[in-house]
């Protein structure tokens, strides 16, 4: 159980990603996966949550964005199998906690307005609106959300 880093290209982080593109185009049109692709280990930090048998349950990612300032990062690709478990949110302990071991003081991340529960779920831990960035500026279906990290 519980929550690591994982290979990107392990077969558990390659699953949950492709649920998640899955889901994202039956509800919204479009997977989100081109803003992912490209993702290299050593950009950041890909997470995987496993319940107690050892199941893939949620994944997510953080990687360093130094275009939007030296201690900025960005979260992607946060997806719980089952939300309400508290999955999501170990997962986000997870890479906060990531964050600041690489240095990160400032979390960006993009979701669909549409998306409610998403939008609700940050909002709760933290994460308020902020100034679109890189490929979200002009994009009226996406909202921008960043959190300051404590030290």
């Amino acid at each position: 159980g519980g929550v690591h880093a994982e290979p990107v290209a392990s077969a558990d982080a390659q699953a949950l990603q492709q649920a998640l593109s899955q889901q994202l185009a039956q509800a919204y049109g479009s997977s989100g996966a081109a803003g992912f692709a490209g993702f290299q280990d050593d950009d950041g930090v890909f997470a995987v949550a496993r319940d107690l048998a050892g199941q893939a349950v949620g994944c997510g990612a953080l990687r360093r964005l130094p275009h939007e300032g030296p201690c900025s990062g960005e979260l992607k690709r946060l997806y719980a199998t089952q939300p309400g478990r508290g999955t999501g949110s170990a997962v986000l302990d997870f890479l906060e906690h990531e964050a600041r071991l690489l240095g990160l003081r400032r979390l960006l991340l993009s979701t669909r307005r549409a998306n409610t529960g998403a939008c609700a779920f940050y909002g709760a831990r933290g994460y308020t609106e902020v100034a679109p960035y890189g490929p979200y500026a002009g994009r009226a279906e996406s909202v921008c959300l960043g959190k300051t990290l404590a030290p």
